[in-house]
């Protein structure tokens, strides 16, 4: 027999031998969770937030929850029995978004025509009343009395000014004003004491994508142009260490603006990792935690052709985020995180997919 046969048949009975064998994926190619607890019973967790020992969640189809994390054990496994309903969607409509400003929570609500929820966490009492004209809603922030919250192209940015309790008679004629100079609006994040309020609204359009600028001052918002040129189209915004965060793909934006809110001063991009879309930035201690939620993946890069992985969640912990970051820890969650919080050293996840709370341990 030739050589050359010899090598053939050796590559052959290889071949074979290999086809019968269970050859498990490397280790390294799969995803390794660490131990996490659950608070189960939801519908789809959306959004999250804290106000103090209290966490709310806003569950699609359900309503908005309230539970106290001081009755419940987040080093075992639970269930929404912990917690109870402060709206049950069967009332209004799905809640759309939240957001909690002194001691009020303000809610985005759905059924036919949007409305506006106001509700006094003090005292169990809520105030809900139909955004004028059909005029759509989806994302909200509040700061101080006034409700902004954004829409669509025919009401990009609107704007309810109350009185700052759950009481509030909702006056059209002198308290409601919008604009229509964002085609296609987010999440966004307002600011400002007693006279001017500036909000930032992520715009994802084919001419103007990035990030919104108004001014407001008790009449029409105006659309003004920062600087410099936010051209990053952001998921979400955060604010904390006197930063806005802005959560995008593969990196989070860092801008000043406490100097001057009319002109936003980039400070850093903190690279957190390839082809993955951050969906929130939070604080924890003196590091950031970059909470991620999907991974774009290449099915034919000559013809530009990419793919997402919604299931692919998890957050990465960045020490020394504002002079030269270092993620020093990355911490995988099985399922679909889409917002987190964070309860001493717990990471608390809404899971979509999961239908549940997950709870990771952040040390």
């Amino acid at each position: 027999m030739s050589l050359r046969a010899k090598v053939l048949t050796t590559l052959t009975v290889i071949i074979l031998v290999l086809s019968t064998v269970d050859c498990p994926l490397p280790r390294d190619r799969e995803t390794e969770y660490p131990p996490s607890n659950f608070i189960g019973g939801f519908s789809a967790p959306r959004k999250l937030a804290l106000a103090g020992d209290e966490l709310f969640v806003l569950d699609s189809t359900n309503g908005i929850y309230k539970l106290d994390l001081t009755k419940i054990d987040l080093s075992s496994d639970s269930s929404i029995n912990s917690g109870y309903l402060i709206y049950n969607s069967d009332e209004s409509g799905d809640a759309q978004d939240f957001d909690i400003e002194n001691g009020l929570l303000y809610s985005i609500l759905y059924r036919s025509d949007y409305y506006i929820m106001i509700y006094d966490l003090s005292n169990d009492t809520k105030n809900i009343f139909a955004i004028p004209d059909g005029l759509p809603a989806f994302n909200i922030d509040v700061a101080g009395d006034y409700i902004f919250f954004t829409g669509n192209m025919n009401m990009s940015l609107g704007v309810i000014k109350t009185d700052g309790t759950a009481g509030y008679a909702f006056d059209q004629t002198n308290d409601f004003f919008y604009s229509k100079e964002t085609l296609n609006p987010k999440d966004l994040f307002a600011t400002g004491g007693s006279g001017v309020k500036y909000i930032y609204v992520s715009a994802k359009g084919e001419s103007d994508s990035g990030i919104d600028l108004y001014s407001f001052s008790d009449a029409t918002p105006d659309k003004i142009d920062p600087s410099p040129d936010c051209k990053r189209y952001p998921f979400t915004f955060s604010y904390f260490n006197q930063y806005l965060h802005c959560s995008t793909l593969n990196r989070v934006d860092v801008y000043d603006i406490t100097t001057d809110n009319a002109a936003p001063k980039f400070v850093k991009e903190i690279a957190v990792g390839e082809n993955i879309g951050i969906y929130k930035t939070l604080q924890y201690n003196d590091k950031i935690a970059a909470l991620y939620g999907y991974e774009i993946t290449s099915i034919n890069a000559v013809a530009g052709e990419y793919g997402i992985v919604p299931y692919r969640s998890g957050v990465k912990i960045i020490a020394n985020p504002y002079a030269t970051p270092v993620i020093e820890k990355n911490i995988a969650i099985k399922g679909w995180a889409t917002d987190a919080v964070i309860y001493g050293n717990k990471l608390i996840s809404a899971n979509q997919s999961k239908t549940n709370l997950t709870i990771s341990n952040l040390d």
